[in-house]
């Protein structure tokens, strides 16, 4: 159990646990699968939208990789699926891919965001 002083988390164990999740953000983009994928949805203007099919064809790969990759990036908010099922990056997405050091700060507190909205990270209050 965490050593809590004055109902507060000690800084270490914050840190240990920015850095896990940096990392964790990192593994998304250390697939060069899911660094094309950012490609093609990388936003024009307007961005696009597309097709898994699309996706599928342009890096391919079978379904089930093209699946679990879009995954990947979509937990942490990088790619969302439209409500006409297509696919489109995100600013975060945009951000990862043009990242330099100060955006990822940025991306850390924007994906920190987005999994606690979906539920992947949930607060021990």
């Amino acid at each position: 159990m965490e050593k809590r002083k004055n109902g507060r988390i000690a800084e270490s164990k914050v840190k240990e646990g920015l850095y896990k999740l940096l990392a964790d953000v990192f593994s998304v983009l250390s697939n060069a699968t899911r660094i094309r994928m950012l490609h093609i949805l990388l936003p024009h203007s307007p961005p696009p939208r597309v097709t898994f099919s699309e996706i599928m064809f342009a890096v391919r790969k079978n379904p089930n990789a093209v699946n679990y990759h879009l995954g990947k990036m979509m937990e942490f908010g990088m790619v969302r699926k439209t409500e006409d099922g297509k696919y489109q990056i995100t600013e975060i997405g945009e951000l990862a891919l043009n990242a330099d050091l100060e955006d990822i700060l940025s991306i850390t507190e924007r994906a920190i965001e987005t999994a606690k909205t979906k539920g992947y990270i949930v607060s021990k209050d």
